[in-house]
């Protein structure tokens, strides 16, 4: 028996099946967005390719750059029909973080290559793999991963390694490779693998339920080396000790970035952030002085005195938010550094033991 693997169509097919298309339609499209178009067609198939050139056509009359979105939409439903990969919907952008400027200024660039890949690659630079997020729950790792796909204008799926288990032998390490061969398929889009120390705990146990977690793991690392599709890892994980050393090492991502409490100017920026997102940012309200009671509180906790005074407010049936308000709750709530005091320390100090680039500039 001969076995014989019929593969996707590369670039240069790609490029040959758009040409062919418009010379049939008689309607000449620029090289600019042939280029670009390719790209996003990478991993469908020829009759995948020729069904969404034809509902382009079919809705305007001509092949044209917004089409792209059209081709970011059907991949969205080879991703829903697999059942592998979850694909999220949000409304976040990167000025919806407050602080990590040194992270934001570093997904600018990223992003800079990403929305103009084909010029990029032919000027000789790499395709970016990819970054890991650690530190600190609750200072913006979640929402740092949605803006990166609201910037790089990629469709963000999520990757769930509990969902990939199976009961049969060898059906788990399967699941795997065909959630990443459909990330592929999806490319370019940004896959997101949240808690990444929880999802591979146990690497190197002899028991059987994670000797499948080692194979999974040693399955997604082969593939994160030798990637050359256009699929941007973004992982987070709270605990850089329970992460495997072969995954921090330099190859697997481009970058990793230590996310720390946020300092008096990033509490500042989180709170005129959420203030401004639900109308109720003025003048009477001094923020510094929230800023300074507010010491050890992480993103989420700073939400949440939002979040609180503007639903007493509601209550007692009052418009204008006042600088008390905000401070009455803050008195009320206890802060990540106080209610899991023994859980952040053991994260700061794992924290100094590795020499990693801090998403947050230094505290003026």
């Amino acid at each position: 028996m001969t076995i014989v693997e019929v593969k996707t169509p590369d670039d240069s097919d790609i490029e040959s099946l758009i040409k062919n298309f418009s010379e049939v339609q008689d309607n000449s499209i620029e090289q600019s967005i042939i280029d670009e178009m390719t790209l996003s067609f990478k991993g469908l198939s020829e009759f995948e390719i020729y069904q969404i050139l034809n509902l382009a056509y079919q809705s305007n009359g001509e092949i044209t750059a917004g089409d792209k979105t059209l081709i970011l939409r059907e991949k969205e439903q080879f991703v829903k029909k697999s059942g592998m990969l979850e694909i999220i919907n949000f409304q976040e952008d990167i000025d919806d973080i407050g602080g990590l400027e040194n992270l934001k200024d570093w997904l600018k660039r990223k992003g800079r290559i990403f929305n103009h890949l084909d010029q990029a690659m032919k000027a000789g630079v790499d395709i970016p793999k990819g970054l890991m997020m650690v530190g600190m729950p609750g200072c913006g790792k979640s929402l740092a991963a949605k803006a990166t796909a609201k910037l790089f204008d990629v469709p963000l799926l999520r990757l769930d390694i509990g969902k990939l288990f199976g009961k049969y032998v060898g059906e788990s390490e399967g699941n795997m490779r065909r959630a990443l061969k459909t990330a592929e398929a999806v490319s370019p889009c940004i896959l997101w693998v949240d808690e990444i120390e929880k999802a591979f705990s146990g690497i190197g146990d002899s028991s059987g339920g994670n000797s499948i977690t080692t194979r999974l793991f040693g399955t997604f690392l082969t593939w994160m080396q030798e990637k050359e599709s256009t699929v941007f890892v973004v992982a987070t994980a709270n605990d850089i000790c329970s992460l495997p050393p072969e995954l921090l090492r330099k190859g697997r991502f481009d970058e990793l970035f230590s996310v720390s409490l946020p300092n008096r100017e990033e509490r500042r920026s989180i709170l005129d952030i959420h203030l401004t997102k639900r109308q109720k940012n003025n003048l009477n309200i001094d923020t510094i002085k929230i800023v300074k009671e507010t010491e050890g509180f992480n993103g989420a906790d700073l939400e949440s005195v939002v979040k609180d005074a503007i639903e007493n407010l509601y209550l007692e049936g009052r418009d204008t938010l006042t600088t008390e308000d905000l401070l009455e709750i803050v008195k009320e709530t206890k802060g990540i550094s106080v209610s899991l005091k023994d859980k952040i320390s053991q994260i700061k100090e794992s924290l100094e033991k590795f020499d990693i680039e801090p998403a947050s500039r230094l505290d003026a």
